[in-house]
């Protein structure tokens, strides 16, 4: 899957329930789509720096943004989990046993290309 349009530059305002985030966008607060129905709540905190998408102009959507990305300790993390099907995945393993999942993904924002990567381990 691509993210299609410009990300826009956005900042954490408050988390109302599991698919919606209030960010503001210069000074204005946006309600936001997050895909991610996840905890989050160590990522997502007061004054987080977002990178946000909006949605198409032609869409019924009832949020105007999408919540893309959080800026965390300077890694950006991507919180468009169906982003996942297009992600190359190295699994680490030992012999019948997955360790953990090597994730790299390339994003290009602001003319520039970025590679995201993590690392997601399963608990024996």
């Amino acid at each position: 899957m691509k993210i299609e349009g410009p990300l826009i530059p956005a900042t954490f305002v408050e988390r109302p329930n599991r698919f919606i985030t209030l960010v503001s966008i210069d000074g204005d607060v946006h309600r936001s789509h997050l895909p991610d129905p996840g905890r989050l709540k160590e990522l997502l905190v007061s004054g987080a720096d977002l990178l946000v998408r909006q949605a198409p102009k032609d869409s019924n959507r009832k949020t105007r943004y999408t919540t893309v990305m959080v800026n965390h300790d300077g890694q950006l993390i991507l919180l468009v989990l169906i982003v996942f099907d297009s992600i190359n995945f190295h699994w680490l393993y030992r012999p019948r046993e997955i360790m953990a999942i090597l994730v790299s993904y390339w994003v290009v924002y602001d003319r520039k290309t970025y590679q995201l990567n993590g690392m997601s381990s399963f608990p024996y």
